[in-house]
């Protein structure tokens, strides 16, 4: 995809040419689809993966206080750092929507594994092949992606 910008001449300059209100827009509905993901992931589990009382006013406090958490250091990062906003929140999107698309489709294997361990408490969670083959290449794959995004654009990932 990224050659193919290049050949057009575009470069980077297309994926950046969104405004700083386009992006902190891109970046809230990355937070709710963070948020969303999240949600999936809980719902559901067998009984004896279904939390306590306590343990589910703690996950609930978790589930707003992480989203709070991350526009305060957000809003801190793009008032203070020499980057251009748009860089900023395009990491941030990037890093807060891959959450949810690398547990949400193994959840299936993630809830076996957790329950093999709760049956045996003694045992570390073993995760499958694929499992781990997913995770790690959905991080990767962002990773370069957002890279490789960056180098691509022209000025952005420097200092003003």
């Amino acid at each position: 995809m990224i050659g193919r910008l290049r050949i057009m001449g575009h470069g980077g300059e297309m994926l950046f040419s969104i405004p700083d209100y386009g992006w902190c827009l891109i970046a809230v509905a990355a937070s709710a689809f963070y948020m969303l993901g999240l949600w999936a992931l809980g719902r559901g589990l067998p009984d004896e993966l279904q939390p306590t009382e306590q343990e589910s006013r703690l996950r609930r406090q978790a589930f707003y206080f992480v989203p709070v958490l991350l526009v305060v250091f957000l809003v801190v990062n793009v008032l203070f750092r020499p980057e251009p906003a748009s860089t900023i929140l395009f990491l941030y999107s990037d890093a807060v929507a891959v959450i949810p698309v690398a547990l949400v489709p193994v959840r299936s294997r993630l809830v076996r594994a957790t329950l093999a361990q709760r049956r045996n408490p003694g045992t570390k969670i073993k995760l499958d092949w694929v499992t781990k083959v997913w995770v790690w290449g959905v991080l990767w794959a962002s990773i370069l992606a957002g890279a490789a995004a960056l180098m691509s654009a022209p000025g952005h990932g420097t200092s003003r």
